[in-house]
This record gives C-alpha cells, sequence and structure tokens, in this order.
C-alpha cells in the first residue's frame, strides 16, 4: 500500500513539473508573440522547461531508412510533375 502512494506521489509530481513548464512556455511565448511575423514559431517549447530525465528522446534515424524516406519523396514529387 505504501508503494501505490509512493508511485501516485511520483505521477503527481511528474504532472505538476508538465504543468509548470507549460505556464513558463507560456508566459515566454506571450511576451515575443506580438512581435513575430505571420508564419513565424514561437521559440520556446514545453522540451526546453523540463527536467533532461523528462525530455522525450529524439528518434535515431539509420542512413538506409533516410535514404528510402529521401527516395518516396523524389517519386512522390516526380508524380506530381507528371500529372501535370
Amino acid at each position: 500500500m505504501i508503494d501505490v502512494k509512493i508511485k501516485d506521489r511520483e505521477l503527481q509530481d511528474k504532472i505538476e513539473l508538465v504543468g509548470r513548464a507549460d505556464l513558463k512556455c507560456g508566459m515566454m511565448n506571450a511576451a515575443i508573440g506580438p512581435y513575430l511575423k505571420k508564419g513565424e514559431k514561437f521559440p520556446y517549447r514545453i522540451e526546453g522547461f523540463l527536467p533532461k530525465d523528462m525530455r522525450p528522446e529524439k528518434p535515431i534515424v539509420s542512413e538506409a531508412e533516410k535514404s528510402k524516406r529521401w527516395l518516396a519523396a523524389g517519386h512522390a514529387m516526380m508524380k506530381v510533375v507528371k500529372e501535370n
């Protein structure tokens, strides 16, 4: 029962950390928002305000997968060109 309470509290702490990071991100972006031009993205992300152990990991893409993606994009572009 104690273990369940500890895990519940740890989960609640993580939820609070994400909430605080969201507030910080919103406040930092709100000051910059009026000065952004149309189409520009906000410079601050929630991940920047989270502890390092809670940040999502970037997926590692192999060279073979990159080649497949480029080839698929090239084929899609050529299909559009041939249709026009």
